[in-house]
């Protein structure tokens, strides 16, 4: 799941360790994400999270998501209903 943000195993145990020390504490637990991987890391992976959610961790759908759309990339989930995800191609649901 984080392997597109955080390419080295090194990266993904620090992620993994700062979840566990600020369970409960999500507000510290970004703060110490943007100070470790930078802003740019923290908001792509904040958008991993929010697809993942909204997905029920559908691993090939995120994927299927961060591919299609690149330019410019997903911001959030509201993106996908501006970019017309919201309703399915031909009339099925």
């Amino acid at each position: 799941m984080l392997r597109p943000v955080l390419p080295e195993a090194a990266q993904r145990e620090s992620f993994a360790r700062l979840c566990a020390e600020h369970q409960g504490d999500w507000g510290d637990f970004w703060t110490e994400i943007d100070r470790q991987a930078g802003t740019s890391a923290t908001e792509r992976l904040r958008v991993l999270g929010q697809l993942y959610c909204l997905t029920l961790n559908n691993e090939p759908v995120v994927s299927a998501l961060l591919a299609a759309e690149t330019e410019p990339p997903l911001r959030s989930t509201a993106d996908l209903a501006a970019r017309g995800y919201y309703d399915a191609p031909d009339g099925r649901r």
